[in-house]
């Protein structure tokens, strides 16, 4: 799986504002088709490539780029980029073509691999890409209000309906919600995707502190024979609540949430189930506003995490991939770069703020 990251700062990035069809066309772009196209140029020092654009690429550090065009094929492909200045970025080849490179060579953010097989309008459906449990998610972006609604689904026959919805009707009529802007002011947002789950973030009324999200994807799951192991997480209501969304995690495994929905029991057998997501249950975290552990800990002078489990009523179904809870009581602001160690050394994660006491990290 390929992480890709998308934010409003990219060049060629779609607005989200309290408008009809803004949300689904940066769902699309993101998830499906991809943005951004410049002309750039390409030189090499030793292994490192420096890619020139000629207006301001907006990218965050590690962001997936596309070269294409090159004449010299080992410039091409995705690359996780450096950014050096507003127009140059670096990344890392093994070879040592020519210099400069030579073609018409184009930079992009290619779409996470996704597909939207059915729209009507500004309700879309969109079904997860190669190596994922194949499911969809349907988004009804058809109103100027500042949420639309969602849905999951095992299969879809159009943009308005399909099998094995979750949650289903008799669960919550109208689904679940996510966020757009408050008003008329378009807002920061963020997506982290793979073809099998994607992540949304949004300030949704301009704070960092005060911020929406939703998930969408496969999980990691206990019973490896498992197939249903795909989970929706999104708002409870139409009103901004942290609370109800992507944003805090339980420490009880005793419970479940009316906001988080995975697609079938972990026998495979029947329809949609609630599940809760649960962090350390004697700790807590900073991810549930409840981290207790000292930053940094003192006695390895480290930052101690733990996973972010989905849990059916007291059965524990998974974890969520390349999510991690730090046990500390907001540790880090929002949007830092944290390299790992130990077993993570190699990865590299980000630091997303949901509220002023939860935060999490993202590899």
């Amino acid at each position: 799986m390929t992480v890709r990251i998308y934010r409003s700062t990219d060049f060629g990035a779609l607005p989200i504002a309290k408008t009809s069809g803004q949300l689904a066309d940066v769902y699309k772009a993101c998830l499906q088709d991809g943005y951004g196209d410049q002309t750039v140029t390409l030189t090499r020092v030793g292994t490192t490539v420096t890619v020139t654009t000629p207006l301001a690429h907006g990218l965050s550090h590690l962001a997936k780029y596309n070269i294409a065009g090159a004449v010299e094929p080992e410039y091409n492909g995705d690359h996780s980029v450096k950014v050096i200045s507003s127009t140059e970025l670096t990344y890392e080849i093994n070879t040592a073509p020519a210099t400069p490179a030579t073609g018409t060579i184009t930079g992009r953010l290619n779409g996470a691999g996704w597909t939207q097989p059915y729209a009507s309008g500004n309700i879309r459906s969109f079904k997860q890409g190669a190596g994922s449990n194949g499911l969809s998610f349907q988004l009804d972006d058809s109103s100027s209000n500042s949420y639309a609604k969602v849905r999951g689904y095992e299969t879809m026959g159009d943009a308005g309906s399909g099998a094995g919805p979750f949650p289903t009707q008799a669960q919550n009529s109208n689904g679940l919600y996510v966020m757009k802007s408050s008003n008329t002011t378009e807002r920061d947002w963020i997506i982290v995707a793979t073809e099998s789950q994607f992540f949304y973030h949004i300030n949704s009324n301009g704070a960092t502190t005060t911020c929406q999200g939703m998930f969408f994807g496969d999980f990691d799951p206990e019973l490896v024979s498992e197939s249903y192991n795909t989970v929706l997480i999104a708002g409870l209501s139409t009103t901004p609540s942290n609370s109800a969304q992507f944003a805090r995690v339980s420490n009880n495994a005793g419970s479940v949430s009316t906001s988080m929905y995975v697609a079938r029991n972990y026998s495979g057998i029947g329809g949609a189930e609630k599940i809760n997501v649960m962090t350390h249950p004697g700790y807590g975290g900073s991810y549930t506003g409840t981290g207790k552990l000292a930053y940094p800990d003192p006695t390895r002078n480290a930052l101690i995490v733990a996973d972010i489990n989905v849990n059916s009523l007291n059965v524990q179904r998974g974890k969520l991939k390349g999510f991690l809870d730090p046990l500390h009581l907001e540790p880090f602001s929002h949007l830092d770069i944290i390299e790992g160690s130990g077993i993570f050394a190699g990865k590299t994660f980000q630091i997303l703020e949901m509220n002023s006491t939860a935060q999490f990290l993202i590899e």
